[in-house]
């Protein structure tokens, strides 16, 4: 019995923590998404499925995303691949988590909340120009965001690469760049476009932010209303921190 307290005890600590709480977000969606899924292809109206998930996503027509506005705040949430949730989540919780400690939680959300309503609207722009014909869906270029704020604010944070070898986060950087180039030269040009526009998006917040700008101030609201659950979490120190130590120039 006290073998099963500890083990509640410990995944209440685990499911406070703020980042989990976003990973636990993306996971109940998919597997509701999956369950739905599921139900439709029993009953034989795999249509309605597919009604459901145009109304979840960004969709590549101006026409259409007119209609369906709504879908700004959702199509981050849809993850149809369980490879491509469970890669995504281990970056948002890695990188999350590295972000967490040099930035405050009220800032942590900020960008991540601001980074999906400023993507949503950078593809419906790009879009609206017939750059891409694909729709928009799932959280990846969300995480480039949190990926190159965390690096922006600590480029030579040292960070164990698959236990082979550790490197500094700037060299990281150059990884993920090169992914979303290669993407653009295969003529995915939309999800290339975005994942180096969340990209930017947490490099200019992090830059702007150090000179006492927010552009996520806006979305502070999101902070203060789940502020209580986080409390624990929260940084007392001040608003962006830094937890390693830098060479002094000479």
């Amino acid at each position: 019995m006290n073998h099963l307290k500890k083990l509640y005890k410990s995944y209440l600590k685990n499911f406070s923590n703020p980042i989990m709480h976003l990973i636990n977000l993306h996971i109940i969606f998919f597997i509701l998404l999956v369950f739905i899924k599921v139900l439709f292809i029993i009953i034989n109206r795999f249509d309605l499925y597919n009604y459901l998930l145009n109304n979840l996503i960004i969709s590549p027509f101006w026409s259409i995303f007119i209609k369906q506005p709504w879908v700004i705040f959702t199509y981050f949430l849809v993850n149809t691949s369980l490879s491509f949730l469970l890669i995504n989540m281990l970056l948002l919780y890695r990188f999350g988590k590295m972000l967490a400690q040099f930035i405050n939680l009220k800032h942590f959300f900020s960008i991540y909340f601001s980074s999906i309503i400023f993507i949503g609207i950078f593809y419906t722009s790009i879009s609206f120009f017939k750059i891409t014909d694909s729709a928009l869906m799932g959280c990846l270029p969300v995480i480039y965001s949190i990926i190159f704020a965390t690096i922006t604010f600590a480029p030579n944070y040292p960070v164990n690469l698959f236990f082979l070898a550790t490197i500094k986060l700037r060299y990281l950087s150059i990884f993920f760049i090169l992914i979303s180039i290669s993407k653009l030269s295969e003529g995915r040009i939309g999800l290339g476009c975005i994942e180096l526009f969340g990209a930017l998006w947490g490099y200019i917040y992090i830059k702007l932010l150090s000179k006492g700008i927010d552009l996520g101030k806006p979305f502070s609201f999101i902070y203060n209303v789940f502020g209580k659950i986080f409390s624990s979490h929260k940084n007392k120190s001040g608003d962006i921190y830094v937890s390693y130590k830098r060479k002094r120039k000479k």
